[in-house]
């Protein structure tokens, strides 16, 4: 199955005392971009890309082919005329809400001339835009085969708040990019000491949120599935993502106790983010259950469930901010959601503060019965 549930950098704020890299973000204004020094040998610029989240037929065909019109567009003369004179290296990576583009230098480059790189991209590629999008098509509808597939798939239609396309021409290629707004981070082994100005906001998304729905599907496989789904607004504070974090994993305490078959996906995005919950079982009444529970009275809210997510959260700090990578997906972060450069220290002191009240207030707010999708899956 081409979905994976993605890891996200988490903060902790236990047993930190001296400086950590995370702790020098630098940002500037003109063109608004975040700095982290770090010892390499390179340097790198991430331009992070929303895009929809590729759960459905639909979104996963677009992001097909904007990474086709990308991988077309980056070899085409001019762009490849700069990445040379620049002694430049591109390669592009993907995720499910986002595609990052990745530029690599020997010096830091000039921010004029990565002006320059953003207007050239910026220009769709000469191509035969229909063949795209059928291919675009042609390996959704290959990759998104199965149940499970099936069921995330109708989720994710119901999340979306994109039109009901699957086709990406130049003018949506142009949009794509636009909705970046050329934001970009850059890591590397920097000369002298560097301070912030003062922290620019991007335009934020505004996105509504679905109203609740109750839907039955039927496909061919053997087993029954029942789907719980949230819509979740995007993080543009760092406190409600840690908390949207906090509340996944506290979630996954309470399906390590049931019995069945459970799975839990969480996912932040620039337009609508989810969290999402769903059994598989041999029979229906399996998940009656489930079926009808109310996320927000399943269990009393007690302190020990939360203490071990939050004990979670500091393993997955230690682990993956100690690397190069933890560093750059946490600045992939900052940069999707507009953080200001102390996101880091905020975030370690949301967690730290976190307690079974503001928890508690967030899953009310955010897990709400008004913006629920209750979807059954059934055999014919």
């Amino acid at each position: 199955m081409w979905f994976v549930a993605i890891a996200i950098v988490l903060l902790s704020a236990t047993g930190r005392e001296k400086p950590q890299p995370l702790d020098q973000i630098v940002f500037q204004a003109n063109p608004p971009h975040y700095l982290l020094p770090l010892t390499t040998d390179r340097v790198l610029v991430r331009i992070p890309i929303p895009t929809s989240p590729a759960l459905s037929e639909t979104a996963l065909a677009q992001q097909n082919a904007l990474v086709d019109a990308l991988g077309q567009r980056i070899l085409q003369k001019d762009l490849q005329d700069w990445l040379q004179k620049q002694s430049s290296d591109f390669y592009l990576e993907r995720f499910q809400t986002h595609l990052v583009i990745n530029l690599v230098f020997q010096n830091i480059p000039e921010t004029q001339s990565l002006s320059a790189f953003w207007a050239l991209l910026t220009q769709p590629p000469e191509t035969d835009w229909q063949q795209l999008q059928m291919r675009a098509l042609a390996q959704a509808r290959l990759t998104l085969q199965g149940a499970e597939s099936k069921l995330l798939s109708a989720a994710a239609n119901w999340l979306s708040t994109q039109p009901s396309t699957s086709a990406i021409a130049p003018e949506l290629y142009q949009q794509v990019l636009a909705d970046s707004q050329g934001r970009y981070h850059l890591s590397g082994n920097f000369q002298g000491k560097r301070t912030s100005d003062a922290f620019v906001s991007k335009q934020l998304s505004t996105s509504e949120r679905p109203t609740a729905a109750n839907l039955t599907l039927e496909g061919y496989q053997s087993e029954f599935f029942h789907l719980k789904a949230w819509p979740l607004r995007p993080a543009h504070q760092v406190e409600d993502w840690v908390m949207g974090r906090l509340a996944a994993l506290y979630l996954q305490e309470w399906i390590n106790s049931q019995s069945g078959e459970f799975r839990l996906l969480w996912q932040p995005s620039e337009s609508v983010g989810y969290l999402m919950i769903y059994q598989s079982a041999s029979n229906a009444d399996a998940l009656t259950n489930f079926a009808r529970v109310d996320i927000n009275t399943i269990m009393p809210l007690v302190t020990p469930s939360l203490e071990t997510a939050k004990a979670n959260l500091a393993a997955t700090l230690e682990q993956q901010t100690s690397s190069e990578l933890g560093m750059l997906a946490w600045l992939d972060l900052m940069t999707r959601f507009n953080w200001p450069p102390d996101a880091y220290q905020t975030a370690l002191s949301s967690l730290q503060q976190a307690d079974i009240n503001t928890l508690h207030n967030w899953m009310l707010d955010n897990l709400s019965n008004d913006h629920l999708l209750n979807l059954s899956l059934r055999p014919y």
